[in-house]
């Protein structure tokens, strides 16, 4: 079960596999590798919070920050944008700051 915005979604996936290929095991493993695929493109699309996608696969929140880091899905986006915008405020605060050697 996906949450997204509040609500609950329910997404069915028919995947036509071979009579007999899978044992119960191994279907388990592919429910389990599916939901948690979906589950990571929804965050990496940021259309669920980390807390949201770690719940629904049922996880701590330390548990899914590892699984993102070993799938290479970043946490946060911090853009080059974001970047001149922190630089910009570093230069106000110096300003107000005492120089070096002088009386505080």
């Amino acid at each position: 079960m996906f949450r997204y915005n509040g609500t609950a979604v329910k997404i069915e996936v028919d995947i036509p596999i071979p009579e007999g290929a899978l044992d119960e095991s191994a279907k388990d493993r592919l429910r389990r590798d599916a939901l948690e695929a979906a589950i990571l493109r929804l965050f990496d699309e940021r259309r669920i919070s980390s807390a949201e996608a770690a719940q629904d696969l049922g996880l701590t929140r330390i548990q899914f920050m590892e699984l993102t880091r070993t799938r290479n899905i970043p946490q946060h986006d911090y853009t080059s944008g974001d970047l001149a915008e922190d630089l910009s405020d570093l230069e106000k605060v110096e300003q107000h700051l005492p120089r070096a050697g002088s009386p505080r």
